[in-house]
């Protein structure tokens, strides 16, 4: 498993760098705060030139319905 390394601009925010990377927020902050335990205590703005770790997340497979029945 790969991962990206993020240096941070003036004013970053987690979830719109998350956003930015990977398209969505829900799963992929977590994961972030997970690869860098330390970040959570800059949050909401990350000082400007810190590290971060963006690591690659698995795919997800797109979410089949339920199928219904309408007669038994």
């Amino acid at each position: 498993m790969s991962s990206f390394k993020y240096i941070t601009k003036q004013d970053d925010e987690l979830d719109a760098i998350c956003f930015q990377f990977y398209g969505k927020t829900r799963g992929t902050v977590e994961a972030v705060l997970d690869a860098n335990r330390e970040l959570a205590k800059y949050l909401p703005l990350i000082p400007e030139g810190q590290a971060i770790i963006l690591p690659e997340l698995p795919s997800e497979a797109p979410e089949t319905p339920a199928a219904v029945k309408l007669w038994s």
